[in-house]
């Protein structure tokens, strides 16, 4: 009932796990960097879009909503 914090070096695909703890019924918002390319993000948002899970960017969120994510029961995951 207090939400999951996942922290872990950035190994693998995290794109793929995210969506499967979405598919296991943990909803999960990931704080990510924003790509650089912006072709490249525009693919990885459609991909996070699709992928039934919540991206927040580095430097654009505040604490005060983290918590928030933590009080719905929600996971967060930093790399």
């Amino acid at each position: 009932g207090k939400g999951l914090v996942i922290a872990s070096a950035h190994l693998g695909n995290w794109e793929l796990a995210a969506r499967c703890l979405v598919n296991e019924g943990c909803p999960v918002t990931v704080i990510a960097r924003e790509p650089e390319n912006p072709d490249f993000a525009e693919f990885v948002n459609q991909t996070r879009e699709t992928g039934g899970y919540r991206v927040l960017y580095r430097g654009s969120s505040s604490v005060r909503e983290l918590l928030t994510v933590l009080r719905r029961n929600e996971g967060i995951a930093l790399l």
